[in-house]
């Protein structure tokens, strides 16, 4: 009789943890985000700050905030602004109340962080070039060391890219956009080998249209369908392009 109930506590507990572990399947997400500096952004700076207040928010055990700068040096100078740690992850042999704990000192810490991130953004500092095609690079690099993570690249910018490639200026808020310019651009980073991998990303392109200055639809629509086509010869998926709603965890 003994024996039977041992067995069968046994296999519950085998039951439970099997149950557990299958829920913890699931990978936690990193979070990158890449913060517009540059003059025609300007005016969205606080719109960002708004966006990445509900991205924080949507945070769960295991998740990590990458901030980061897009300037005329998005690569040469990829030094977070933020980086948010990792958030606890719970397990169950461990006291609630030490958990609880843990993440309310991530919590705080968590505060302190994006403040002095939003004193950064707040600066007023603005950059002469806008290299927004650096920012898929420095990813590429973040995801293929950090393979564990379910990678979501968030991009906080009006999407106009202006940087110097191979000796050319490519102005998207100053060019002719149409279908040639769009693929003579991408034929030159694939020639080029300048085109990233990054194959299961998701990617969201958010506050596009909320940005100042002279830009019709017929621009924004040009833009966008650079975006869509470059985003689709990385390996990435584009989950999200505008102003609101885009970023669900």
């Amino acid at each position: 009789m003994l024996r039977n109930i041992i067995s069968i506590c046994f296999v519950s507990m085998l039951l439970i943890l099997g149950l557990y572990g299958c829920h913890n399947k699931e990978r936690p997400s990193l979070i990158i985000c890449f913060v517009d500096y540059s003059e025609s952004a300007l005016s969205s700076r606080s719109y960002y700050q708004d966006q990445l207040q509900k991205i924080g928010d949507t945070l769960k055990p295991g998740d990590r905030i990458l901030l980061f700068r897009i300037t005329d040096k998005t690569q040469t100078d990829a030094i977070p602004i933020l980086d948010s740690g990792e958030y606890p992850r719970s397990s169950m042999i461990e006291n609630p109340i030490i958990y609880k704990q843990q993440c309310e000192e991530f919590k705080s810490r968590f505060v302190a962080k994006i403040q002095s991130a939003y004193e950064d953004i707040n600066s007023g500092n603005i950059s002469k070039y806008t290299d927004i095609l650096g920012v898929f690079v420095i990813a590429e690099d973040i995801v293929s060391d950090l393979e564990s993570y379910n990678a979501k690249l968030i991009i906080l910018s009006d999407g106009l890219n202006d940087s110097i490639l191979l000796g050319r200026r490519y102005n998207f808020e100053k060019d002719k956009i149409n279908d040639k310019y769009c693929s003579d651009l991408i034929n030159t980073l694939e020639q080029n080998n300048l085109i990233p991998k990054l194959p299961g990303v998701s990617v969201y392109f958010i506050g596009v249209s909320s940005a100042q200055g002279d830009k019709n639809d017929e621009r924004l629509a040009e833009v966008r369908k650079f975006w869509q086509t470059y985003i689709e010869h990385t390996g990435a998926k584009l989950k999200g392009y505008g102003k609101t709603g885009l970023f669900i965890q």
